[in-house]
């Protein structure tokens, strides 16, 4: 089962589309929307670290499971589903 989220206006001309977006996704488990199989790996499930407004996009900061950090537009993540946060709790370390 997927999470929905409330629709936000993460549009340039919002001026809080950067902190509304960090804001509505904070502690939630995201996962990359192109994933290399199936199941997802540590290199493909994160945690925000920060939003950035520029224009006209937003830019996530996020951390992997993995301990890199990545940079990318928000439609390349979306919240994990319940089965995707089960199964990065028996991720090896």
């Amino acid at each position: 089962m997927e999470t929905t989220l409330p629709t936000l206006d993460i549009t340039a001309g919002n001026p809080r589309a950067a902190a509304d977006y960090k804001f509505a996704h904070r502690n939630k488990l995201m996962v990359l929307t192109k994933l290399k199989s199936e199941t997802p790996g540590q290199d493909e499930l994160c945690h925000i670290q920060s939003v950035e407004t520029l224009v006209p996009n937003l830019w996530i900061t996020a951390n992997f499971l993995d301990g890199s950090r990545k940079r990318f537009r928000p439609e390349m993540i979306r919240v994990a589903t319940e089965e995707e946060e089960r199964l990065s709790h028996t991720l090896p370390a």
